[in-house]
This record gives structure tokens, sequence and C-alpha cells, in this order.
């Protein structure tokens, strides 16, 4: 059994490691989505036409920060690759490239459509507590 971590359940907005699991989200399923939106980050960002710093800005991390992700000498975090996931699935020849290339999986797919269904309905529940007192 993987030890959970002390703020997994902390989060409101958070399906729970044994959701993310189920669906087959290790964190060895995770650095392997990572290293392939890695590999393929200098091509994405060509289609887009914009430049490393354009995109650290919307990363939210230094243009140095993203030089070095889209280098490989540092590694992105889960967050960071989600973003970069969001971003590029926005963008018709770009969306083609993460399918192709397994940087976007039907499981991913599943994984966040479940996040955002749990994330609407925890905020419902939190304004029905709210609005109890």
């Amino acid at each position: 059994m993987t030890k959970k971590n002390d703020n997994d359940n902390d989060h409101p907005y958070c399906i729970g490691e044994e959701v993310a699991m189920s669906l087959g989200f290790t964190e060895d399923t995770k650095k392997s989505l990572i290293n392939t939106l890695t590999n393929e980050l200098k091509v994405l960002r060509a289609k887009v036409g914009i430049t490393q710093q354009e995109l650290a800005d919307r990363l939210g991390v230094s243009r140095q920060t993203y030089g070095m992700i889209e280098n490989k000498t540092q590694d992105m975090n889960w967050s960071q690759y989600l973003a970069l996931t969001f971003l590029f699935r926005n963008n018709d020849d770009t969306a083609k490239i993460l399918e192709w290339t397994g940087a976007y999986t039907p499981e991913l797919e599943r994984y966040l459509k479940l996040h955002e269904e749990f994330a609407n309905h925890s905020s419902v529940i939190k304004v029905k507590k709210d609005n109890s007192d």
C-alpha cells in the first residue's frame, strides 16, 4: 500500500489518490506523461508560435526555468504538465501532436473530467454548507 501524502485530502478540489490510482494515474504514469510532453515541447511551442518567455509567462515561471524544462535539465511538475497540456489542447495543430505522441491520453481525459466533476460537486457542497449557517 502506498503512503498517502498528508496534504492529499486538504485540497477541496482533489479527487484523491485512490481515485487517481484506479484510473491508472500512479506516479510512474504521471512521470511518463511528463517525459512524453517534455520531449515535444520545442515542436509544440513552435507550432503555437510563441517564445519561451511568452510560454513561461503563461506557465508562471521564469524564462530560465521554462528553458531548463524544455532542454530537459529540470523536470516539470504535474501542475505544470496540466497547464501546458491545457494550453496545447486548445490549438488544433498541437492537440493532434499531443494525441499522436501519447502526451494526452484517453485515460488522462477521463481523469480530468472526473476531477472537474468532483471540483464542481465539492464547490456546490461548500456553498450549501456556507449558506446553511
